[in-house]
């Protein structure tokens, strides 16, 4: 087969979830490199964001077009920028070679839309999340209004729509009206996580003591994620005797609020903000414990990599975390519950029959249903489809 270049558009590659599996993609997928089938490139409509530079040392092009977010009440400028940014993001494709234009999350997908049609490309999004339309545009507002018109518009003309979970197809056909014929299940996959250092020494480098009980969360720094819940649950245990520690590797919103609440709590000595830590596999090895307690998630790649990693989690039941972690996977607790957060992870620290026996049951499960080459295969066989497909 003659290579099918592809063009990836994305708001930025700065450190989450959508842009770590963008990055895995490419990086790790012998396809998406210059001499495979589906050669790669990048653009960034907003900004870089710090997983760039991972992706051009592996030789795919990045390309920034910073194009800024303006205010609703300035509309004919907003339009005017858009106009100017499907023809930067065409004109990229054209000089690419590329037969698809590949978008990933809402504003992905509808600039793929606009810019294949003017490229005479097809378009095809990935939506990672049953929360389509971003979680900070509150219902009955102008903008998300716009934005949930926009994502029917997008799926409605979108040769291909990749969904990472049944769960999530289900919101694209009953919330956004996507077509089911177009809809293409591909998991999530994460490469399995390798630490080359052992325990003692990514203690040594977080100076943390050998007897003390660590945990890792990783993700970033947002409400939903309620790091105030897990630090507040440090403070519990702190005050009930227990010598423990929490490194809480991401960056977002809170982290300012965060560094206050573990001023005012006394817990300096107790956690740790790693900010956007370049090699999680050093926190996660230094870890005895994985715990997160957010309020909902798609399929958390935090927990995916934690799993990869044979380290136990323990994880407020929200949406999506609660499948991952179900038939003894994982610890549970209820969301939003700090006393049971922290109970549970008494519990797991008096028990490391226990903690052993969540890893070693969920490291089979993420090596069956998320290793990377499964996900690679079927990515590629819905390119081809597309290509194949005269209908659309």
């Amino acid at each position: 087969m003659c290579p099918q270049p592809v063009l990836h558009v994305i708001y930025s590659m700065d450190r989450g979830g959508a842009e770590t599996l963008l990055l895995e993609s490419v990086r790790s997928n012998p396809a998406s490199h210059a001499d495979g089938g589906f050669p790669a490139k990048i653009i960034c409509w907003h900004h870089e964001g710090e997983l760039a530079d991972q992706i051009r040392a592996t030789g795919i092009s990045v390309e920034v077009l910073g194009r800024k977010s303006r205010p609703l009440w300035q509309i004919p400028l907003i339009l005017n920028d858009l106009r100017l940014l499907i023809r930067a993001v065409a004109e990229s494709a054209e000089s690419h070679g590329a037969q698809i234009i590949h978008g990933h999350l809402v504003d992905g997908a509808f600039i793929a839309v606009l810019a294949a049609s003017s490229a005479r490309a097809k378009a095809v999004a990935t939506i990672y999340s049953n929360h389509v339309i971003p979680m900070s545009l509150r219902p009955g507002t102008l903008k998300r209004w716009i934005w949930e018109r926009v994502t029917r518009y997008s799926f409605r003309r979108l040769d291909r729509v990749i969904s990472i979970s049944d769960d999530v197809t289900e919101t694209l056909v009953k919330e956004f009206a996507a077509p089911p014929d177009r809809i293409a299940v591909i998991p999530v996959s994460v490469a399995e996580m390798r630490p080359v250092i052992d325990r003692d020494t990514a203690r040594g480098m977080f100076n943390i003591p050998q007897d003390c009980f660590c945990m890792v969360t990783v993700g970033r720094l947002a409400p939903n994620k309620q790091h105030k819940a897990l630090i507040s649950a440090v403070g519990l245990l702190r005050d009930a005797g227990r010598d423990v520690h929490l490194l809480i590797a991401g960056r977002g919103p809170e982290q300012d609020a965060l560094s206050q609440q573990i001023s005012e709590l006394g817990l300096d000595g107790h956690v740790t903000l790693l900010g956007p830590y370049p090699d999680l596999s050093e926190p996660t090895v230094a870890a005895d414990l994985f715990v997160t307690a957010s309020l909902s998630e798609g399929v958390s790649l935090a927990l995916l990599e934690a799993m990869s990693a044979h380290r136990p989690i323990l994880s407020t039941a929200c949406e999506g975390n609660r499948d991952l972690l179900a038939d003894g996977r994982g610890h549970l607790v209820s969301e939003g519950d700090v006393q049971a957060i922290a109970d549970g992870i008494a519990t797991l620290i008096d028990n490391p029959e226990l903690r052993e026996k969540y890893a070693l049951t969920a490291f089979p499960y993420y090596r069956d249903n998320y290793s990377q080459e499964a996900s690679f295969a079927a990515q590629a066989a819905t390119y081809a489809a597309v290509l194949e497909d005269t209908s659309t």
